[in-house]
């Protein structure tokens, strides 16, 4: 591969020019006072700024190729900054959704147990009163029907 002595590019074994993305966004975060005087431009403008407009500012402010390489880096390193703020800020409000639907969750499971603790204990008593009233009929002669001696719940 032949390196280009003044970019930021090389040449590929297809001869097209590839960009070197080996710096750091480190070197992006404070744009040098050289573009900043020829452009003003705020970090806010350089984001909401649709692609033509800008790289029309940017021709028009006789930045370098350098300088507009740099200009658009840092305009993509805000840009993903923000995608990663939004991204937080998503992941925390569907966090607490689901928190939310899982404490209704277990508050409807709470209730379905006890409801469930408050039958079974309608059964027993009424299992109970069943097994007392059979053995009154049969201590006072009181004939029962055959289903109705043998029951069980």
């Amino acid at each position: 591969m032949k390196r280009f002595s003044n970019s930021s590019e090389t040449e590929s074994s297809s001869g097209k020019r590839v960009r070197n993305i080996s710096e750091s966004s480190e070197d992006f975060d404070e744009l040098p006072k050289s573009i900043t005087d020829k452009i003003q431009m705020s970090d806010e403008d350089l984001v909401t700024l649709g692609v033509r407009e800008l790289n029309k500012r940017l021709k028009n402010a006789g930045l370098t190729r350098a300088e507009i390489m740099k200009m658009k880096q840092r305009r993509r390193t805000l840009k993903n900054r923000g995608y990663a703020a939004s991204c937080r800020t998503k992941r925390i409000e569907q966090k607490d959704e689901l928190e939310y639907e899982k404490n209704g969750i277990l508050d409807r499971i709470s209730a379905l147990r006890r409801d469930n603790a408050q039958k079974t204990n309608s059964i027993s008593h009424l299992n109970h009163q069943y097994r007392e009233l059979v053995r009154f009929a049969a201590e006072s002669n009181i004939p029962l029907p055959k289903e109705l001696i043998n029951l069980e719940f």
